[in-house]
């Protein structure tokens, strides 16, 4: 059990690297033609990151015996009442 943490970790860092070198290439590709880009291309940097991050954090939590359903759950219901309270 021990060892698939690791290698789940392991295997995110190495995802976020590459996922770093992605986003840094496709950032110098378009800033050339709209530097506008660069901001938005930023916040996806930063919502690919805590997405990957969290979804190892849940197989981590599950691997460790934990019941992530409510966690998954509670997600759900933050994310409606975030979405319900930047209504105008």
């Amino acid at each position: 059990r021990t060892f698939f943490i690791i290698l789940m970790w392991q295997v995110a860092i190495w995802s976020h690297h590459l996922l770093e070198r992605w986003i840094l290439s496709t950032i110098r590709k378009r800033t050339v033609r709209n530097p506008a880009v660069a901001s938005s291309i930023s916040l996806i940097q930063l919502s690919a990151r805590m997405l990957l991050f969290s979804v190892i954090f849940l197989f981590t939590l599950s691997n460790l015996g934990i019941k992530i359903t409510t966690i998954i759950a509670g997600l759900g219901v933050g994310g409606i009442a975030v979405a319900l309270a930047l209504q105008k």
